[in-house]
C-alpha cells in the first residue's frame, strides 16, 4: 500500500523488473514527480507468500530427491502455488508420495536458515541446487543469498521464507497438468 500525503492511497500487486522497476497502480494520475510516499506491506500476505515460498522449496528438493526431476518454473501466490517439474519419465510421478514426504518435513520443526555467500563458494558446493541460472547475474555482485532448509534443500534465492518449517501449515496435492514432454506442473495450497 502506498500512502500518500494528501490521504489518498494505492494498492501495489505486483513489481516488474526491466531497466527500471516497476510498479503498477490503477489511478497514475494520483502521483506526480519527487512526491514523497510511504508505503506499508500487506503483513499476511506477505507471511503467507513466505510459508508458501519455503513450501516450494522443500517441494522442488523432494521431487529432485525422490524421481530425479528438475523444477523449471514455479508460480507463488498467497493461497495456491504451482512447480513445473521436468522428469526423464514422468510416468513416475506419484503425488501421495510427494505431499507425504513434504508434509512430514513441515512437521519436523526444521531451521530455515538465510546465508549470504561468495558466487564461488556458491558454485563449488556439492549440496548446491538450481545454479544454472547464475551466468545471467552480473559478475559484480560477488555475494548472494543462500537459502538453506536444513538437510533437505540449499540454494541462492532472494526471496522471503519462513524461519522454522513448524511454520508452514500441511500442504495438499491440488492437481497436475500435462505441460509438454516430460513436464508436470503441480498444484497445491495448506490445508
Amino acid at each position: 500500500m502506498i500512502r500518500l500525503g494528501d490521504g489518498n492511497s494505492a494498492v501495489l500487486n505486483e513489481v516488474l523488473s526491466g531497466e527500471m522497476i516497476l510498479h503498477p497502480v490503477e489511478e497514475i494520475e494520483m502521483f506526480r514527480k519527487g512526491q514523497e510516499v510511504s508505503c506499508e506491506i500487506d503483513v499476511l500476505r506477505r507471511n503467507s507468500h513466505s510459508m508458501m515460498h519455503t513450501a516450494q522449496h522443500i517441494f522442488s528438493a523432494l521431487a529432485e530427491d525422490l524421481w530425479g526431476c528438475e523444477t523449471v518454473g514455479n508460480q507463488i501466490g498467497a493461497e495456491q502455488s504451482r512447480v513445473d517439474l521436468l522428469f526423464d519419465d514422468k510416468e513416475v510421478f506419484n503425488p501421495e508420495d510427494l505431499i507425504e514426504t513434504v508434509n512430514s518435513v513441515l512437521s519436523s520443526n526444521i531451521p530455515v536458515n538465510v546465508h549470504e555467500w561468495e558466487r564461488e563458494k556458491i558454485l563449488m558446493h556439492d549440496q548446491m541446487r538450481h545454479t544454472k541460472f547464475m551466468h545471467r547475474i552480473p559478475t559484480s555482485i560477488t555475494h548472494l543469498r543462500v537459502v538453506e532448509v536444513e538437510g533437505v534443500d540449499l540454494c541462492p534465492c532472494a526471496g522471503t521464507h519462513v524461519s522454522n518449517t513448524s511454520q508452514i501449515p500441511r500442504v495438499r496435492f491440488l492437481g497436475k497438468k500435462n505441460k509438454g514432454k516430460g513436464r508436470l506442473r503441480v498444484s497445491y495450497d495448506f490445508e
